[in-house]
């Protein structure tokens, strides 16, 4: 698995198609780069349930940089 770049328009804005194909890949971890905190490097897991709180923050903050699908969970008695 490979992180996917956060396609942006010449504004900034990360485009339409970009927010499509990662709700389509719920859940997913946000990598976010120098948040308010100092630190470089900053991980957040992006969820149907909170996704209202981070596309506003995708959508607009540059920092938001990539995402990264997690494989769906595995049921104990099923075969991978």
């Amino acid at each position: 698995m490979e992180w996917i770049k956060i396609e942006r328009d010449k504004d900034g804005f990360a485009t339409e198609e970009c927010l499509d194909k990662m709700t389509r890949a719920f859940p997913f971890v946000l990598l976010s780069q120098f948040n308010e905190h100092g630190v470089d490097h900053f991980y957040n897991v992006v969820t149907l349930n909170n996704v209202d709180y981070w596309r506003r923050d995708i959508t607009t903050n540059t920092r938001c940089t990539h995402y990264l699908p997690l494989p769906k969970l595995v049921k104990e008695n099923e075969k991978i």
